[in-house]
Order: C-alpha cells, then structure tokens, then sequence
C-alpha cells in the first residue's frame, strides 16, 4: 500500500457480463484490485481466448473503453472483437462488440502467414502475422499503421490494425513490445511517463536493428 505506480500494465483471466475482468484466485484478485487503486494509469492486456464467444456485456465494455484512465491494447486475433461480427467458415456470424464499423472472415484451415514491415507515429514496427482470418471495413482514419512490407488488415489493403482513443489493436505479432523499443516508449508516453527506461535498453534497440537489416533482404520470404 506504500508503493507509488505511474503505469500499471493487468493481465485477466477472463471477462464476463456479471464480473467484468476476472482473475484465477481471490488472492490474484486482491493484489490487481489494489495496484489498479494505487496506480495513475492501467493498461487492461487480453486476447480474444478471454472473451466469451457470446456478447451480452457489451455496455460494461463499452465504458470501460471510455474510461480515460485506461489503455485498451489488442493483439492478434483479439482485434476481431471490437468490429460487428466474425464471420466463420461456413457462413454463420458470430456478433462482436460493435466498437467499430468492421467485420472478420475466418477461412481455417487455411493459415495467413506474413513478416510485416509498418510505419505508425513517425516509427518503423517489426513483426509477423500467423491467423486463419482477415478483417475488412478498415478506413485510414481508424487505422493504426501503414504496411511497406506485407499485408494489413485484408488482402490487397496496407492499413494495419486500429487505432481510437484509448483503444489499441493490432495482428502485428513479434512479441510486438519486445521487438519495437520505440513503440513500448511511445506507449509508456502515452500512459503520462515523460522519459520511459526500458529494461535492457541497448540489447533491445540492438535486436531491433539486426532484424531490420533482415526485412532489407531482397530475398526475403514473406511467408
């Protein structure tokens, strides 16, 4: 209770109607309550595996994606969540959170495999995306990235991910934070931390410019 947070970065175990985000044990429950208490900003970490494939809570979300003192980041497949529907393979839709104007088309078994090369906020991200999906109905001005090497959102698109207020998404896999240092401080700025210190700092920025040298490769394979 003595302890001072800037940034406090929750990860959940599940989300409901009745409980909103959800944790393991009673113990795990009362430490995040706690730090989310003591801190100035928390970032809520989830992917789709956490959300209940029906959607009767969606007020509940709704608001907590209002809350200005939250930072929502999506990763993955997670970024289906926040559009109308996922449609699966055999036609029948899957109703979705409805936060924007978008919609998924899952094709299993057939695997969409890309490195992807973006720029967002003055910055180049490095990363790869492995999904059975696409997301289309993605506009420039929710977009979060522009793709220079590979694929975005849908095929034939170069706009990657979305982007709205407190409200990150993204198919860009990597681990998207360890391999982009500079996204992570853009990140923490946005959180309120004036000059972010990475751990590990120079190792970080070093690896980044190793596998950027690689995305030059003129022979390199996208898949």
């Amino acid at each position: 209770e003595k302890i001072n947070i800037d940034t406090a970065f929750i990860g959940v175990s599940g989300c409901s109607a009745e409980s909103g985000f959800t944790c393991g044990t009673e113990s795990d429950m009362l430490v995040k309550q706690l730090v989310i208490q003591k801190a100035r900003t928390s970032v809520i970490l989830c992917d789709h595996t956490k959300f209940s494939r029906l959607m009767p809570y969606k007020a509940a979300l709704n608001a907590a994606f209002a809350d200005s003192k939250t930072l929502f980041l999506f990763t993955g497949n997670a970024l289906e969540l926040l559009g109308s529907y996922i449609q699966r393979e055999d036609g029948s839709k899957v109703e979705a959170l409805g936060m924007f104007d978008t919609y998924a088309v899952r094709q299993a078994p057939k695997r969409f495999n890309t490195l992807i090369q973006a720029e967002f906020e003055g910055m180049t991200l490095l990363g790869y995306t492995s999904r059975f999906s696409y997301t289309y109905g993605v506009k420039e001005e929710i977009a979060m990235a522009k793709v220079s090497i590979g694929t975005g959102c849908a095929p034939e698109s170069k706009l990657e991910g979305i982007r709205s207020g407190r409200i990150i998404a993204t198919y860009l896999l990597g681990p998207l934070l360890v391999a982009n240092p500079d996204f992570s401080k853009w990140l923490l700025k946005a959180l309120g931390i004036a000059e972010p210190k990475l751990p590990f700092e120079a190792d970080l920025y070093k690896a980044y410019e190793v596998k950027k040298q690689v995305f030059t490769r003129p022979d390199l394979e996208l898949d």
